[in-house]
């Protein structure tokens, strides 16, 4: 679906009409079906009867429940429409069956009838949530609330007026065209696929072992043997006052007025219950109604209070509780899903009112309203010390549904993993394996230890170089004067240069008179390979003398032509803290071998040497050494900011720099990030975005921040109605895609921003789900189980409103008049400043790259970043662009013309204006495995692998966009 079909006017839904006309339907069938029952039972047997009538409609409801739920979870619609065939055919025979002289006739018919009446209105409520994802059909399902109610009017109206001139019976024949109605709605009504490819273990295969399930199951058990009860005892008063016809037309009248009040209240209550109050809302209406009335009730038992206590079942319970178990089973895979719901009704339901209408029957002679309503007022407090268990499990399933975790016992504490760890470094220390052993060594210092197990010291001669490294390092660490001769004996043996310095360095740290003997020996040949080593341990515990004449030879390090000399001058003024040698440092820093470069930022850092910033986050240019600079300038914190804000102001591309930016800790930061949003760059607030959300996972921003982040959020959500409204009033094709390529990443935008304000972790989880763009069936749900999990987290409600607004109807978020949106790309196109030579070109190239599949998602000033690294080509007619098995030098991207892909002579593909080829040379050393000609005079833009290579050490997300259009192109292949 394209951007402008979703800001489009929006059309009601054919499945929401469809949906809503069917609950309409089925409410007015079971109101009808009901009555008629309750009637033909009542005036057919004595109301002492009741109690067994109603136990044994709930036993069969149970039976046949069994037995068809299997149908219902099973081509539901297929499995429905035969059904309702079957009832169809049945209640036209009733009103045959109906006049046989056989005294249990009404009885038969009334069961089979209540039966019926049971599994029409599950299998309506079963097949409607199949055409809408979670967050659609909870609007479907509040819409649908209003058409029970409206349909429960009618239909309660329909029987007084029906029975006043036409026998009971006649209701079976209406009861029957219904029933075909609802077929043919549930025959029109579109349902959509929903992804199986859940990994479903045998623990996973009913409903019984989803706690969410369960939680939920004991509410509506609960629920369910509260309202037997009062239909119980409402129906036994009610035939102590009325008889025959008469008491029909009562519980029609009744039915309709209940449910006039039941609809008033649902409209003007469910939307704000569910927007101030959520899911916990409308759990909690039913049985907090149904206690108080209860007491009511108790205090003044009779005929009318117990209308009251009747009248929850229109007022709440198809408005709320039935609401409220569609909301909260609606967010299980759907395999589990359909058979939850359908045991539930067809199970659960019937089987609970049985159990609960047997014991009454039993003690029928023993129990009274009075006591009857108390055994009510009790289950209904279960309920609601339930509700806050099935949040608790609604909030950890939509989780589990939307995010997937990893979890590692070598990164949690506690005594079990000490003893698991202690094992664990036990066994890889006796290892031959160096992988195995380094495993080991890596998960000392997570065990809690102070001292050294002494099996280290049987490695240190380990063939392996990082084996060694690794335990002179945990010597040092540990400072274990037990390894002082371990490591003199390596030390003579040792043949790696480095391990060799790092072991002197140790033993000076364990004893510096036994370094010093050794530095004084090597300190007379300048051309031994631990002539730095030596120099560092004269400078740190020598004599006056010897400290000075060890400076002098450390200036000459510097200076040395040999690039392993000067590292490890680097190293030891990082190691001494030798303030005084900042200009050293600064000419080492630019030096141009990365290790030299590399340890001279180090040392910077460890020097504390601020000053040198300038010359540290020039390093950012050199991909090696992004890391070293991202953590120096980190250490060395917030002095750091002067320059950095300085450095990001003159920057084309800011992304290193706003990552540098966002290491640092402090609330210095905070300041700087609030004067770098106000920037019209629309890139670099995308990016300062992206970075502060990913610095607030790590760690939590102050309240005052989150207030910040909360405004910048509403800056972006007005950006982004400003963004809609351009976009609805331009024409121009290049514009457009500017414009729509600016809206997605404002939503990135609210994105981060409502992450920081709220719950970082949480939300940052959510948002890949948030802002896919496939709009197949999987996906979608996946978003909308997103969007149901945001709503729980979001606590600010005029927030959470506007960002509904946005994911969910973006046409309401526009304004009606255009408001000022900071966009220096867009207001550089719009006010056309490149018409003219060069920037023309340059203009030219970023709408062309645009215009391919591989950049189209691409911000502007990134493409730009690639337009300007860019060579256009110009060909001819039957010219060559490579041959198979040619080296693979870049991607080509068609301008203009044709151009056509053989492969020994056979044509594979013609290409046109906005296709590209050779895109595999990008990420791949092989050949090319085509030849590629031109088929008509064309003009291709050449992105070299060398240019390629740079602009994603810069740029990594352009590294992922060809990434992933690569790998689409080899599942088509594939496929």
């Amino acid at each position: 679906m394209q951007l402008v079909d979703r800001l489009s006017i929006q059309i009601p839904n054919p499945s929401v009409i469809l949906a809503i006309l069917l609950i309409f339907i089925v409410s007015a069938f079971v109101i009808i079906s009901g009555i008629y029952v309750n009637t033909l039972f009542l005036t057919s047997y004595p109301r002492t009867w009741l109690i067994y009538f109603l136990v044994a409609l709930a036993f069969f409801t149970a039976f046949f429940g069994i037995i068809l739920t299997p149908l219902f979870t099973n081509n539901i619609k297929r499995n429905s429409l035969l059904l309702l065939g079957i009832f169809i055919i049945m209640m036209i025979a009733f009103v045959v069956v109906r006049h046989i002289q056989f005294y249990w006739m009404p009885f038969i018919i009334a069961i089979a009838m209540g039966v019926m009446n049971v599994l029409i209105a599950v299998i309506a409520w079963g097949v409607i949530p199949l055409a809408f994802n979670i967050r659609e059909y909870k609007n479907v399902a509040r819409l649908a609330g209003y058409a029970f109610t409206a349909g429960a009017i009618i239909g309660s109206f329909i029987i007084p007026l029906q029975l006043k001139y036409l026998p009971l019976d006649s209701l079976l024949y209406l009861l029957a065209f219904l029933s075909l109605v609802i077929g043919l709605n549930i025959y029109l009504l579109p349902l959509i696929a929903e992804s199986r490819s859940t990994v479903i273990t045998k623990q996973d295969k009913t409903p019984l072992h989803y706690p969410l399930f369960n939680a939920l199951l004991i509410f509506i058990i609960c629920i369910t043997a509260s309202q037997s009860l009062i239909d119980y005892i409402f129906k036994f008063e009610a035939a102590k006052h009325y008889s025959g016809q008469a008491l029909g037309s009562f519980f029609g009248w009744f039915s309709g007025i209940t449910s006039i009040v039941g609809l008033i209240l649902g409209m003007t209550s469910i939307k704000y219950i569910i927007k101030y109050f959520s899911l916990e809302g409308i759990l909690y209406a039913t049985p907090i109604f149904t206690f108080i009335v209860s007491l009511s009730v108790i205090a003044m038992p009779g005929l009318w209070s117990l209308c009251v206590l009747a009248s929850i079942r229109p007022l709440f319970y198809h408005n709320y509780t039935t609401l409220s178990t569609e909301i909260v089973l609606n967010i299980l895979p759907s395999f589990v899903r359909e058979k939850a719901k359908f045991q539930i009704k067809t199970i659960f339901i019937p089987f609970i009112s049985f159990i609960v209408l047997f014991m009454l029957m039993i003690f029928t002679n023993k129990v009274g309203i009075i006591s009857i309503t108390v055994i009510i007022a009790v289950i209904v407090l279960i309920c609601l010390f339930q509700i806050k268990r099935i949040i608790n499990n609604y909030k950890t399933t939509l989780q589990t549904e939307t995010e997937f975790r990893r979890f590692n016992v070598l990164d949690q504490t506690g005594d079990a993993n000490t003893v698991v760890l202690q094992q664990l470094i036990h066994n890889s220390l006796n290892s031959t394996d160096s992988n195995v052993i380094l495993l080991g060594l890596s998960s000392i210092t997570k065990s809690n230890t102070s001292k050294l197990p002494s099996s280290i010291y049987a490695q240190l001669n380990n063939p392996n170089i990082a084996v060694r490294e690794s335990i002179i390092n945990l010597i040092r660490k540990f400072n274990d004067e037990q390894g002082l001769h371990p490591l003199l004996n390596q030390f003579s043996i040792e043949t790696n240069v480095d391990n060799k310095f790092l072991i002197l360095i140790t033993i000076t740290q364990l004893n510096s008179d036994v370094s010093l003997k050794i530095a004084r020996d090597i300190i007379k040949n300048p051309t031994d390979t631990l002539y730095p080593a030596a120099i560092d341990v004269l400078i740190e515990c020598g004599t006056s003398e010897e400290k000075e004449y060890a400076k002098d030879a450390l200036h000459n390090l510097v200076q040395h032509k040999d690039a392993l000399a000067r590292r490890e001058a680097a190293k030891i003024i990082g190691r001494l803290s030798l303030i005084n040698y900042e200009s050293a440092l600064n000419e080492l820093i630019a030096d141009k071998d990365n290790h030299v470069s590399t340890e001279a930022i180090k040392a910077a850092v460890t020097c504390k040497m601020v000053t040198l910033t300038p010359q540290i986050i020039k390093q950012l240019a050199h991909s090696s050494r992004i890391s070293t600079v991202y953590k120096a300038i980190s250490r060395l914190g917030v002095p750091t900011l002067m320059y950095l804000l300085s450095a990001i102001s003159e920057s084309k591309n800011p992304t290193l720099l706003i990552k540098a930016l966002n290491g640092i800790s402090g609330l210095e930061i905070e300041n700087a990030i609030s004067i770098l949003m106000k920037t019209d760059n629309a890139f670099l607030r995308y990016i300062i975005s992206k970075e502060v959300n990913a610095r607030a996972c790590m760690s939590p921003p102050t309240k005052t921040f989150r207030k910040m982040a909360r405004e910048f959020a509403l800056e972006e959500i007005a950006n982004f109605t400003s963004l809609t409204y351009m976009y609805q009033q331009t024409t121009a094709p290049n514009q457009l895609a500017e414009i729509q390529s600016r809206l997605y990443m404002t939503k990135k935008n609210i994105l981060n921003w409502l992450a920081v304000a709220t719950d970082p972790v949480k939300i940052t989880k959510l948002i890949p789900s948030l802002l896919h763009s496939t709009h197949t069936s999987t996906f979608m749900q996946a978003q909308a189980k997103a969007m149901e999990l945001l709503e729980i987290y979001i606590k600010d409600k005029t927030l959470l409103e506007q960002i509904i607004n946005i994911f969910e109807a973006p046409s309401r978020a526009a304004p009606l008049v255009m408001t000022e949106y900071k966009d220096a790309w867009l207001t550089r196109i719009k006010n056309a400043e490149l018409n003219q030579g060069d920037n023309m070109d340059l203009l030219s190239k970023v709408f062309d790259l645009r215009g391919m599949e591989i950049f189209k998602d691409l911000p502007a000033e990134v493409l730009i970043a690639i337009a300007e690294e860019t060579e256009r080509l110009e060909f001819h007619e039957g010219e060559t662009v490579f041959l198979e098995n040619d080296p693979p030098t870049g991607l080509y991207c068609i301008s203009s013309g044709e151009v056509r892909i053989e492969r020994q002579g056979k044509v594979l593909n013609m290409l046109k204006a906005h296709d590209y080829f050779g895109e595999l040379a990008l990420i791949d050393d092989s050949a090319r495995t085509a030849d590629a000609y031109i088929q008509s005079d064309a003009s291709l833009l050449y992105l070299s692998k060398e240019t390629f290579d740079r602009i994603t050490d810069d740029l990594p997300e352009v590294l992922r966009t060809v990434t992933k259009v690569i790998l689409k192109y080899l599942r088509q292949r594939i496929a």
